[in-house]
């Protein structure tokens, strides 16, 4: 049967004549657009076609003019058609809307194949290649009885048409093409919902060519054709769903997808922060992170949402530019083109099923618009918005979008002659009830929780698009001019180059939130004498409370000095010593001088990652106790903290919805051994180690040990403060010397200025820190057993047979021992391929379940990164090279870096 004979059996079942059964299936011998285009098109125009590449229409009178059109553009592979006429001619670009559509002649499916959709939509939507598409259609139809008119191989996947015998309208044919889909996914095909139910859809044209280089191609074709309610009929006794076909009218009729919802609601524009915060679906397309992820249907839903509310067009470019075919004209187009209603949830289920399954206003509400509307009888009833915004609109009370995105209200009051500022988020009983108490003090009616969550995410949404953020800080800011320390309502240190001072909170101050459990600080007093006295105060105040030895003393007061700087990386303050030997009391003492609680004692941070992100959020000293080990997750977390980064965790009994801590806190950590063994945790840490408490020696109670702090820290305040000042005025001339080698250089470079205002010569700090990691880095080696076998095996090659100089790669690779030892500037160089030094280690113990010696080269190489910071620290320089793809391993050392 000839594909024109097919057109023929199709014009003599016109009119709802039943066509033969069983209908033949039949392969068409290579059918142009001209041949295809009649079968699914209505019979008047005018029709277009559309190329993706451009993103231009291309409209035609008639089916004959259109085909012309198709075959006109060649061999492109971005060619597509409308299966539907319009009422009008579409613009050259874009305007392709549903409501523009004004007949339709068939129902229609597409079935995805292919690894570049199955990688981005995943197996639940899309098929592994054509032949599976093929075999599951096959059962599909076998299963339902529902014979398809065309079935077409669009170049990877299959589009299949059901033609009907008469033009119909797109009120009529909507309701069936929507039981339609659910009827396909009711006998578990996988279908493009977006195709099923759109009735502006495109899809390729017979004749075109996929980008694969397949030809879009007619696989069978049958004469079946239906008419609209036997259709209808079958996919109702499918159980598709029932379906009410609206009485034929000439009446234009809203096209919208939401056309049956619409009446429910008016027109007000909606509140979009409202609905982010109801609904998963729009908040999970919403975000940045996941927009690159969300399907081209998906986000056109989205853009039905934010086309209703306030700021649409601001909102459009929001919730689009992370996409990576992010266009900004494109974004607009769309937006502009979305005539219809609101989007349904039944839409957005069909993308996001999981969210909508477990929605609290599933079957309660038709689309999520009215979760962003406040009824007008809502607003008639208790006038409690209007009170809220009259009280934010007069300065009564005060509403800012910190540096997270979190809102937050300002409370400014007087206490004791002073201007104070306290900042509260929202959401907490401290905001609660300065909201309250401030309509309430204004005559206003109390805001209800509807009223206060409406204004909120107005605020947050306006900040949004403005950008307009206010940095809060907790404890410690720092602006080019000076660093800032909070030490309570209305007294603020600022520090600079010239000195200190105790000022006010006025608006030129930065701003302070005190977190939870915050204490204060009392008033420091001024310190009579230059960086040298101030410097010794600072020593003798630690000896004479704690008798530490003046290196460590020195230590904990340049850590004290980097922890009034937020900004840079903060070294890892770990105290380690038996019990009852004061580790805790100093410990205590170090992280209450900067950020104190409420009441005297120390506030302790758990050891579990999100224990600690938690914490960061109200603390800027972070204190650990007791610490007997840390897991590997504490030590990345502590990592983090140190030199700053973002912790993402799951939200309280939400298996979807994460929370982002943003973390750079200092740490002091007191345990009786050492527990910061993780390389990069080791190399972020300063040790104070502290022996047993001497015999003989007086021991005081707690109480009696803060009673004598308290009465020393005004004085060793204003040292400090005094001390930092000059350290700041040299801090510029310290950064600009050579040779920092430590990752933590901003650490090293606060601990040399604060030597050299004092009267030091440079260079002293860095060799008090430098021995200090060094006695870390050789007890760190002294446990573990591959580095002490590493060091026995360069020992032994240390006394090898030396080159005058380091040769060449090539050289030592030809030798039949490849490897050379030479002389260095340092010392001693060392090349050797990994397997010499491999035969120098003892062979691992099989029954060794930790295999703390390496097996094979790989895993010598990879074992050899993971010392390498605790080689650094012995004086031992490693690297890798690489000669003809063949890997050497490079060592330098020190003359005693070899040492017992």
């Amino acid at each position: 049967m000839s594909y024109s004979l097919a057109a023929k059996l199709k014009n003599k079942t016109a009119g709802g004549v039943a066509a033969p059964a069983p209908l033949p299936t039949v392969k068409p011998v290579s059918p142009t657009p001209s041949d295809f285009l009649p079968r699914v098109l209505p019979a008047q125009g005018p029709y277009a076609a559309w190329t993706a590449k451009d993103k231009k229409n291309h409209n035609a009178a008639t089916i004959d003019e259109l085909a012309t059109v198709i075959e006109s553009l060649g061999d492109r592979t971005d060619i597509y058609y409308a299966v539907a006429s319009f009422k009008a001619p579409l613009p050259d670009y874009e305007g392709r809307t549903q409501a523009n559509v004004a007949m339709l002649r068939c129902f229609k499916l597409d079935l995805d194949a292919g690894a570049k959709k199955l990688e981005t939509q995943g197996p639940a939507k899309v098929y592994v290649d054509r032949e599976q598409a093929l075999a599951a259609f096959q059962a599909f139809t076998q299963a339902t009885g529902l014979t398809p008119s065309i079935t077409v191989s669009s170049g990877e996947g299959l589009h299949v048409y059901y033609v009907l015998d008469a033009d119909v309208t797109p009120d009529r044919w909507r309701p069936v093409a929507t039981a339609f889909h659910k009827f396909c996914k009711g006998h578990g095909l996988k279908v493009d919902a977006t195709v099923t139910k759109d009735h502006a859809r495109v899809l390729r044209p017979v004749g075109t060519l996929h980008p694969n280089g397949r030809r879009v191609e007619v696989l069978a074709h049958t004469a079946k054709v239906y008419s609209l309610d036997e259709f209808a009929g079958i996919v109702r006794a499918g159980g598709g769903a029932e379906v009410e076909l609206p009485a034929l009218s000439g009446t234009g009729y809203d096209l919208s997808v939401n056309a049956d919802i619409l009446p429910q609601y008016d027109d007000t524009p909606a509140d979009f922060e409202l609905i982010r915060a109801e609904c998963e679906a729009v908040r999970w397309a919403a975000e940045p992170a996941n927009q690159p992820h969300v399907e081209e249907p998906y986000w056109r839903g989205l853009l039905g949402i934010v086309k209703h509310c306030t700021g649409a067009e601001e909102l459009a470019h929001e919730v689009s530019r992370h996409h990576p075919e992010y266009d900004p004209d494109e974004v607009e187009r769309k937006l502009e083109g979305w005539s219809a209603g609101p989007t349904t949830c039944e839409y957005f289920a069909e993308y996001n099923p999981d969210a909508c399954s477990r929605c609290k206003h599933k079957s309660k509400i038709k689309t999520p618009i009215v979760l962003g509307r406040v009824a007008v009888e809502a607003k008639k009833a208790d006038g409690a918005t209007a009170a809220l915004d009259h009280a934010l609109s007069t300065g009564a009370l005060q509403a800012l979008v910190d540096q997270n995105g979190v809102l937050n209200y300002v409370e400014t009051y007087q206490r004791d002659g002073r201007r104070c500022r306290s900042v509260f988020e929202s959401g907490t009983v401290e905001a609660g009830d300065l909201i309250l108490s401030t309509v309430s003090t204004s005559n206003g009616k109390p805001p209800s929780q509807q009223a206060i969550a409406s204004v909120e995410a107005r605020l947050r949404s306006a900040a949004r698009r403005n950008g307009v953020f206010t940095k809060i800080h907790l404890r410690v800011a720092r602006t080019e001019e000076a660093t800032y320390h909070d030490l309570g309502p209305g007294r603020i240190v600022r520090i600079d180059p010239n000195g200190w001072q105790v000022v006010e909170e006025f608006d030129t101050v930065p701003l302070f939130r005190r977190g939870a459990g915050a204490g204060e600080l009392p008033t420091p007093e001024p310190f009579h004498g230059d960086a040298r006295e101030a410097f010794a105060h600072c020593l003798k105040h630690y000896r004479d409370l704690f008798g530490t030895p003046i290196h460590r003393a020195i230590l904990a007061v340049a850590v004290l000095l980097d922890r009034l700087d937020p900004h840079t990386p903060h070294p890892i303050f770990e105290r380690v010593g038996p019990p009852g030997s004061g580790k805790t009391t100093v410990t205590e003492h170090d992280t209450n001088m900067i950020d104190p609680p409420s009441g005297d004692s120390l506030r302790i941070t758990g050891h579990r990652a999100e224990d600690i992100g938690a914490a960061a959020q109200q603390q800027y000293v972070l204190a650990m106790d007791n610490v007997s080990q840390l897991d590997r997750t504490t030590s990345d977390v502590l990592c983090i903290a140190s030199t700053g980064g973002a912790l993402t965790a799951r939200q309280f009994q939400e298996q979807k919805k994460a929370v982002v801590l943003n973390i750079h806190r200092p740490v002091n950590i007191a345990a009786v051994n050492t527990v910061c063994h993780a390389n990069d945790l080791q190399t972020r840490t300063v040790r104070e180690e502290f022996g047993p408490r001497e015999k003989g020696v007086d021991v005081i109670s707690e109480d009696e040990m803060r009673a004598l702090i308290r009465q020393r820290r005004p004085a060793f305040l204003g040292a400090l403060y005094t001390l930092k000042a000059a350290s700041l005025r040299v801090l510029p001339e310290v950064r600009q010397r050579k040779g920092w080698t430590h990752r933590m250089v901003a650490f090293d470079q606060t601990g040399e200025a604060m030597l050299t205002a004092a009267g030091y010569e440079a260079g002293a700090f860095l060799k008090i820190v430098g021995e200090m990691r060094d006695s870390m880095a050789r007890r760190s080696a002294s446990g573990d057993v591959f580095l002490m076998r590493l060091l026995d095996a360069l020992r032994i090659v240390s006394g090898w047979p030396r080159d005058d100089a380091e040769p060449h790669p090539r050289e030592v690779l030809q030798r039949p021992r490849p490897a050379a030892v030479f002389p260095t500037i340092q010392g001693t160089g060392a090349t050797l391929r990994p397997g010499v030094l491999l035969n120098l280690l003892p062979k691992p113990d099989p029954w060794d379940k930790d295999r703390a010696i390496p097996k094979t080269e790989r895993a010598l190489m990879d074992a050899l990164r993971r010392v390498q910071p605790t080689l650094r620290g012995l004086g031992i320089s490693y690297r890798e090279n690489q000669y003809n793809g063949r890997a050497l391993a490079c060592f330098e050392w020190s003359p005693d870096a070899l040492d017992e």
